[in-house]
């Protein structure tokens, strides 16, 4: 992220940046940088559960098309 990416994070934030040093925007820009790690783990985990959910559903509904049309095909 450059220094222009995290001014204008703090900015939609409301904190004003005009006496910013390069110190706070490091900070600032490795507490961001953090965040956005900390969200894709989650949003991984949360799509992970959802594809086990689909996988098992998918499972079941194959399950029984096949067990129907066994006994339907004889």
């Amino acid at each position: 992220m450059s220094k222009e990416e995290v001014l204008s994070q703090l900015k939609e934030l409301g904190i004003d940046v005009n006496g910013a040093t390069d110190e706070v925007i490091q900070k600032a820009q490795a507490w961001l940088e953090d965040q956005k790690a900390q969200l894709d783990t989650e949003t991984r985990r949360k799509v992970r559960a959802a594809w086990i959910a689909i996988s098992v559903v998918a499972l079941v509904v194959g399950l029984a098309v096949g067990w129907y049309g066994r006994i339907l095909l004889g």
